[in-house]
């Protein structure tokens, strides 16, 4: 269908129905008010004709009432002259009307001389009247003595006292009874039906129909029914009667429960709709016709310059698009976007072509690409024939494309296990649908025997597999660097022994076999003594030999059923089953005769020796972390004894481990806690027994109020490497109070500080000196630094240097304790010491009969001749002191002079002893 067809259709269509629906809605609303208004004038018209039957009816109790004022009791109502001068309007007929009394009679008008006997009670007019006390019009009833359907009017008389002692009634025929012809001016045809409440017709349009009921009639009858048993919520009902539609408006009159049924003709109400309807679809057609004649023009409008473009388009299809140059189109519309459309045209087309060329530009890298990757690319179809293969794939088959493409993997020259394992991937892409990526080791192409990563994806056509994209990327080089690397992460480089790694992976296999058996697994950490010496002065190279000679000899020593491993640098772990009864120290024994044998590594003769620890499972631990950490505790307090010995877990050990680990916490706070403390012990002169200078003493009480004896927390401190941070706290707070001291008293006491080796080796340990001196003030003569023999004996040089750097500073130095090392008097030759400070061991027990009274004798003696100062330590008795002053020692201290003062005893001591000299 051309587009102007289609537009001009369309347009009409949409027009149409939106109008059509315009006017179904407006027809609707039209409707549905013509049927309430309809509805709404039936339903007056049954009010109204509703208020005439009761205005009827009101008429008959009228005269009655008339006549019953006139009775003032029963003996008047026989005075003809009083009871027929009110003898009913002219207009009804006064035939029927009679009275009934409580004494049983009846008395009717033509014959008032006389009773008649009778029980009124059993009479309708009478029962109803007077059982209710009010005025009463009956249902309808056949009259015994005329034989005729009548109902009556009745009304109550009363006595003097207002009670009621009859009633009056008069009997009105029925087919007379409501002949007003008000009513069939009010009513719209055909008219009106009024019923009794059994159902008995007393109105009807139809005279013939007047008194029978109401069930002889089907149709009126359902609607009746459907009134009295309340099934209608309007009074208003629609239905089908022989002739066609009615109407039916129903109510009720006075308390008779009479039913007022107001029968209309549907065609009253619904002509109005059949002219609305006629107005309407006049109006449907003469707008279609508008319309289509409206969208005929319009679709002309747009359809023509689109016409011109598709023209044009089939002109352009004739030729090659890279051929064709476009002119811009002359053509001119009414409306902008079609404007839009010819002036993007051209352009449109130029975008394609360059479009076309950037694709072929892409393809051709594309291609390029895949032939110049280091991965192996092919194209296989369902049958796993080559479609194509990059020179890397061409490479691995050693053939050219044109003899792989047409073939499949069985045409070449592999080996069966090769061809099984790619046809198995290749089948499952097709067979899952889906793309797979795997690795295949060691596998043998006809280039030679490859590891490698593959992706295999497969090609669809409208949801089927018709073809596999396989790249494979050769990880040969790659997986052997990752054996290395896990070789490495689980072996040891220097000896081939499992690692630490490998001990914690084999631990619970082994644990599981101790508990599935009646043996027992022992953990044997063995480090080896000082070997960190070896490799500081022999080289690492040599350690290297010393740990293969010693890996050798322990492999021998353990079975293949036990574990060795080298768990640390100078460290081996031997994991050892126990047999039933079988004691460990024999196993320890022939341990320890591997290390005491002399190895000869290159030109030296190395004697070495060991530290064990051993914990056994499950005896000492219950799981492979505690029962390598039991082992590890084991082994370090063998080493705190001496080293060359081993050391068997037990629960003493992890206690005192403990404790240290607990302590070493606590005295990393200690300076930030502030319970570092100092106390000074005054050294005196011999000759007038003044204060010479004050050794400064740490202490240390923790904050639950522990006192820490200095030979703990000093060894503890420089194996922690808190020494540093607490040697610097110590001398900068020495100075700070010496200085305060020497101002006060105008004096030049010096202070005597210990310095610990490693505090010494330090590298900023003499600028830190430095620092010290200049910030807190002093005099650097009034600084003596007490160094032990231990800081030469290791390295004489480096200490050499470094007491000659404090020494041009102007600090004063003291060896202490000696004597109780490998004391040289060569070295005290050669070092810079302006004091000797005598340990005292060698003043205890000291008297003239002993041997070491004449060896302290001689010390000092010798000592003084080579031009130090002497002081002696731990003086404590007046015997002491008179056998030093034999000597000629130049100073002493001890408890005899005091015991270490805290800080704020010194000053009040410094005052007594400055001034008496005792």
């Amino acid at each position: 269908m051309k587009l102007k067809t289609q537009i001009h259709l369309s347009t009409t269509i949409i027009a149409s129905a939106i109008l059509f629906t315009g006017l179904a809605v407006l027809y609707y609303i039209l409707h549905v008010n013509i049927i309430n208004n309809g509805y709404k004038l039936i339903n007056e018209d049954t009010q109204k004709t509703v208020l005439i039957i009761e205005k009827t009816t009101g008429s008959y109790f009228e005269i009655l009432k008339s006549v019953s004022l006139a009775v003032s009791g029963k003996n008047d109502f026989f005075k003809i002259s009083s009871f027929g001068q009110y003898s009913p309007k002219p207009e009804f007929n006064t035939s029927g009307l009679y009275a009934g009394f409580n004494d049983g009679t009846i008395s009717y008008k033509n014959n008032l001389t006389k009773w008649i006997r009778s029980d009124p009670s059993e009479m309708i007019w009478y029962k109803e009247s007077y059982s209710r006390g009010r005025s009463v019009l009956t249902d309808a009833y056949t009259n015994p003595g005329m034989n005729r359907l009548i109902i009556s009017a009745s009304v109550p008389l009363y006595d003097r006292n207002n009670k009621i002692f009859g009633v009056i009634s008069r009997d009105i025929e029925v087919i007379n009874a409501f002949d007003d012809r008000s009513m069939h001016f009010e009513a719209r045809n055909p008219g009106y039906i009024l019923l009794d409440s059994n159902g008995v017709i007393l109105k009807h349009s139809n005279a013939s129909i007047i008194g029978k009921n109401i069930s002889e009639f089907p149709y009126l009858n359902e609607i009746v029914n459907l009134i009295k048993n309340s099934q209608l919520s309007e009074k208003i009902i629609l239905k089908k009667s022989g002739k066609g539609k009615n109407i039916y408006s129903w109510d009720y009159i006075n308390e008779n429960k009479w039913l007022l049924l107001l029968e209309t003709d549907y065609s009253t109400v619904s002509s109005q709709l059949n002219k609305l309807s006629a107005g309407i679809l006049s109006l449907l057609l003469v707008f279609s016709i508008i319309i289509w004649i409206i969208s005929g023009s319009l679709s002309d409008r747009i359809s023509w310059p689109i016409s011109e473009i598709t023209e044009i388009l089939n002109k352009v299809k004739m030729n090659s698009i890279s051929r064709i140059s476009f002119p811009d189109l002359r053509v001119k519309s009414r409306i902008d976007e079609v404007n839009t459309l010819y002036n993007s045209f051209n352009d449109m087309i130029l975008r394609i072509s360059s479009s076309i060329t950037r694709h072929n530009e892409i393809e051709n890298k594309y291609k390029n690409l895949i032939e110049n990757s280091p991965d192996l690319i092919y194209f296989l179809d369902v049958n796993m024939v080559f479609k194509s293969a990059n020179k890397r794939m061409q490479n691995a088959l050693k053939l050219p494309e044109k003899k792989i493409i047409g073939k499949n993997f069985s045409n070449f020259r592999l080996p069966e296990t090769t061809l099984a394992i790619l046809e198995m991937l290749h089948l499952q892409v097709i067979e899952k649908k889906r793309m797979i990526i795997e690795e295949i080791y060691d596998i043998e192409m006809v280039s030679g025997i490859f590891s490698f990563s593959i992706i295999l994806a497969p090609q669809f056509t409208e949801g089927e597999v018709t073809g596999i994209i396989g790249t494979a990327r050769d990880i040969t080089k790659l997986k052997k660097y990752e054996n290395e690397v896990n070789y490495l992460a689980y072996y040891d480089s220097v000896t081939q022994l499992p690692n630490i790694n490998s001990l914690r992976l084999k631990l619970p296999g082994f644990l599981l076999r101790s508990d599935g058996s009646s043996e027992k697994l022992a953990a044997i950490a063995i480090k080896i003594d000082n070997f960190k010496q070896i490799n500081d002065t022999l080289g690492f190279n040599a350690g290297d030999l010393l740990l293969n000679d010693l890996s050798v000899s322990l492999s021998i020593l353990t079975s293949k059923t036990n574990f060795l491993a080298r768990t640390g640098g100078d460290e081996f772990t031997i994991l050892y089953f126990l047999k039933k009864n079988e004691r460990i120290e024999k196993f320890l024994d022939k341990i320890m005769e591997i290390f005491h044998y002399s190895k000869k590594i290159g030109q030296y003769e190395l004697s070495t020796s060991a530290s064990m620890g051993v914990a056994i499972y499950p005896d000492d631990a219950e799981d492979p972390e505690e029962f390598i950490k039991n082992t590890g505790s084991a082994l370090a307090s063998a080493k705190n004894v001496s080293g060359n010995s081993y050391q068997l877990f037990n629960e003493s050990i992890r206690n005192e481990l403990l404790s240290t680990f607990i302590l070493q916490n606590k005295l990393k706070k200690a300076l930030t806690n502030s319970e570092i403390s100092l106390n000074f012990q005054p050294i005196v002169s011999m000759k007038d027994c003044k204060t010479f200078a004050f050794e400064v003493l740490a202490r240390w009480i923790t904050s639950e109020n522990e006192n820490i004896p200095p030979d703990i927390f000093i060894p503890m401190a420089e194996k922690t490497g808190e020494i540093y941070k607490i040697g610097n706290y110590i001398l900068q707070k020495a100075c700070e109070t010496i200085l305060s001291w020497n101002t006060e008293l105008k004096t030049e006491i010096f202070i005597c500080v210990n310095v610990s080796p490693i505090q010494l080796n330090h590298p900023s340990f003499v600028n830190d000196v430095k620092n010290i001196i200049e910030t807190s003030g002093i005099k650097p003569e009034w600084l003596e630094l007490e160094l032990t023999e231990g800081i030469f004996i290791k390295s004489f040089d480096n200490a050499f240097e470094i007491m000659m750097t404090l020494k041009n500073l102007g600090i004063r130095l003291a060896l202490d304790d000696f004597g109780t090392g490998y004391s040289s008097l060569s070295y005290l030759n050669k070092l810079p010491f302006d004091t000797i400070k005598i340990d005292k061991s060698f003043i205890n027990n000291i008297n003239p009969s002993a041997e070491n009274f004449l060896v302290v004798e001689s010390l000092i003696n010798l000592i003084h001749k080579m031009g130090f100062k002497i002081i002696t330590e731990g003086i404590e008795t007046e015997k002491q002191y008179k056998l030093l002053s034999e000597f000629s020692c130049d100073y002493i201290q001890g408890f005899l002079i005091s015991r270490p003062l805290p800080e704020e005893k010194v000053f009040p001591f410094l005052k007594i002893n400055l001034n008496s000299g005792n």
